[in-house]
């Protein structure tokens, strides 16, 4: 696992069973820095391989200011007995798309259900991070498409008019 930037923390490299990357994942392996690594002990079957540098140390990804990167040829297949390698990709810094609210490149529902709830001023969760009201100026600066200083229906159209590809 490679990264370019200046961000320092731990790496967690992790095998989800969906290609969304959702819920737990079924493998979890620390790395003291970006490098080499082996996935080691692993049920057979095939899994999308993911990671991200833990700047903060509690092993909770936070899309809005860690790294991170997916191997590019997901699936990956785990054989029986083997000791995975090879698996190399990169981690990114967040990039601040606006309408991209989960920070994850792309602007869909995700985002749409994520510029509703900051309209509402309601709690939102990006990654396992859970942001309250008010919101980090990292986040107002993806969702408040008009930079008029809040989040109001306008960003709220923006963001749904990306994600259905209008605009």
């Amino acid at each position: 696992i490679s990264y370019q930037g200046s961000s320092i923390g731990q790496v967690l490299v992790c095998l989800f069973s969906n290609p969304a990357f959702s819920g737990s994942p079924v493998y979890v392996k620390g790395l003291s820095q970006p490098g080499a690594y082996s996935l080691n002990n692993v049920q057979p079957g095939s899994y999308y391989l993911w990671a991200f540098l833990d700047t903060n140390k509690d092993v909770l990804f936070d899309a809005s200011v860690e790294p991170s990167g997916q191997y590019s040829n997901n699936p990956v297949t785990i054989i029986p007995g083997a000791t995975q390698s090879d698996l190399n990709f990169s981690l990114n810094d967040p990039v601040e798309l606006p309408g991209d609210i989960n920070f994850d490149r792309v602007i869909n529902i995700g985002d749409v259900v994520i510029s509703l709830r900051m309209l509402l001023e309601l709690d939102i969760t990006i990654g396992a991070v859970v942001y309250p009201f008010p919101y980090s100026e990292r986040l107002r600066n993806v969702s408040d498409i008009d930079q008029n200083g809040c989040v109001d229906i306008y960003d709220l159209i923006f963001v749904l008019q990306r994600a259905l590809r209008i605009i």
